[in-house]
């Protein structure tokens, strides 16, 4: 370990950095930790802070000193003395407890305890006040988290402050900890996310959301600016979490205390992209709560050059109920393109192929008549295109009638996989039917997207879409090229792919048009024409 330690300090490792991480210990804390004699001494030499106090949220955080006294080692306790530790020092355990009562504890409490007291350390509540007060703090969040009122009600009472600053979340063995740390997924939270943990945790914990709600309640009067997180992109709103749970009454509480309704979060948490608490309630399709903000005046068309307005946001998830009380209430279906994957129009046509919603497929007939239906999107597809790839010959017609352009196609380079017209989209997955109302609307059967004769055929023949490429042959599918190149990029990536039965079918028109060409460029050398070269 010293080895290591020497190494990481020549190439200029901070040696005092902060404590953090799953043990939320400094190098040294965690030196004394495991009784690391000679690598403490190196790290007190060149400088490290022997009065930093650690960071663990559910072990207390603690001195090294303290460290070295829990562990009965009384050589550490020496070695960090004479590096001038602070014998000052509060014991974490309990809130009245000094290092002193922790070392009478020990194995060699007396021993130790004369070493303290020889440093200058007593009995003295006040001499400890600044760590003790810094040790209720810390402790609120067990307390909390297990519903124990009193104890949540003793560090306010003995004048600790309340606020919505972030709080480090550290680690444990103990099954509280395990929890903590699952709960949160290594978010920072505020001492009021603690009492607002889901019911199953808190049956968990042997608390119940009746207790926890009151605790919560009474920690949001604790607290001057339930907003004095709102710059912290670090931490999630505080309404949010109440908004994701359901918790109505908490919520109404919430806002009453002064939490901004339209508080934005720049911050991806693990709820996907719920960047107000309006599109949380629209993410868990909870229309109570949807109505609740709104009513209290969430704003329905709120959005960043980069998110979604809710109604966006709403179309995304199969099955929202939300989406119609956001028509209902008034959202802009205007709203424009933002740096999303989808247009509005898009992002509803994927919704209906899903779940078929009825008032998304009004959605959709109010939208074609007031916006660009051909408009691709990030990807290069148009609405037309992606309705056809998944096979929905009503939208397809829908989109048709409106003027949508059966042959559109984007410019730009895209991946290849969605830079297609609507017919290639219809070929990849298969869709005869839908391949069919295209044709007859006028799609290009011959569309080709590079040199290479890609084109709908080959799509088809590479993805094994054995009726398809029949289909498509049938209605001149490379037609257009001539005799001896005719079919040749389609059965080449249908032997790449292995599916021998289109393999056949080409094959066949292959050769059927060869020997035609064959017999042209015999023709053609009799009357000494040039003809066609391979």
């Amino acid at each position: 370990m010293i080895e290591m330690a020497k190494l990481l300090l020549g190439a200029g490792a901070n040696i005092n950095e902060p404590p953090h991480g799953r043990d939320g210990m400094s190098a040294l804390q965690a030196s004394v930790q495991f009784e690391h004699m000679e690598t403490t001494k190196l790290l007190l030499e060149n400088g490290a802070n022997p009065n930093a106090m650690g960071s663990k949220m559910l072990e207390f955080p603690g001195t090294a000193l303290l460290v070295a006294v829990e562990k009965n080692n009384i050589d550490l306790v020496r070695l960090l003395l004479d590096f001038g530790a602070n014998p000052y020092t509060a014991a974490l355990s309990d809130h009245d407890t000094t290092i002193l009562e922790v070392a009478r504890e020990q194995v060699e409490g007396r021993a130790i305890t004369s070493l303290l007291v020889h440093a200058g350390a007593e009995e003295n509540f006040e001499s400890t006040r600044f760590q003790k007060e810094r040790c209720m703090k810390l402790q609120l969040p067990r307390a909390v988290l297990k519903g124990d009122i009193k104890k949540v009600q003793h560090p306010v009472k003995m004048g600790v402050e309340l606020d919505m600053k972030p709080i480090e979340i550290g680690w444990s063995t103990e099954p509280l900890g395990a929890l903590w740390n699952k709960w949160h997924c290594g978010r920072k939270i505020t001492i009021l996310h603690c009492a607002m943990m889901p019911k199953n945790e808190c049956i968990h914990l042997g608390t119940t959301l009746a207790r926890r709600d009151s605790i919560f309640v009474y920690l949001v009067k604790q607290i001057p600016d339930i907003n004095g997180n709102k710059v912290s992109f670090a931490v999630e709103p505080i309404l949010f979490e109440a908004v994701s749970q359901g918790k109505h009454d908490m919520v109404i509480f919430t806002l009453d205390a002064g939490a901004d309704i339209n508080v934005i979060s720049d911050e991806y948490f693990w709820r996907y992209e719920c960047f107000t608490a309006l599109h949380t309630a629209t993410f868990y399709g909870d229309i109570r709560m949807t109505k609740l903000l709104l009513d209290r005046g969430a704003d329905i068309n709120l959005r960043t050059p980069s998110r979604p307005t809710p109604l966006q946001f709403s179309l995304v998830w199969p099955k929202n109920p939300t989406t119609e009380i956001l028509l209902a209430c008034g959202a802009d279906i205007r709203a424009p393109r933002i740096d999303y994957e989808f247009t509005l129009l898009q992002t509803a046509v994927i919704r209906a192929t899903i779940d078929g919603d009825p008032t998304v497929i009004a959605l959709i007939n109010r939208l074609v008549s007031i916006v660009n239906v051909d408009e691709f999107s990030r990807n290069g597809e148009t609405a037309l295109a992606i309705a056809a790839s998944r096979g929905n010959l009503d939208l397809v017609i829908l989109l048709l009638d409106n003027g949508a352009d059966v042959n559109a196609v984007d410019s730009v380079e895209k991946s290849q996989y969605f830079r297609r017209t609507a017919l290639e989209a219809a070929a990849f997955e298969g869709h005869i039917k839908v391949a069919g109302v295209l044709i007859a609307k006028g799609a290009c059967v011959n569309f080709q997207r590079s040199q290479r004769n890609e084109s709908a055929l080959g799509l088809a023949a590479a993805l094994g879409r054995l009726d398809m490429v029949q289909f498509l042959i049938n209605a001149g599918a490379d037609l257009h090229l001539p005799l001896n190149r005719r079919y040749s990029y389609a059965l080449k990536v249908a032997k790449e792919n292995g599916y021998f039965g289109i393999v056949s079918i080409l094959q066949k028109y292959r050769d059927e048009a060869m020997e035609e060409w064959a017999q042209i460029r015999l023709l053609e050398m009799g009357s000494g024409d040039e003809g066609e070269g391979y």
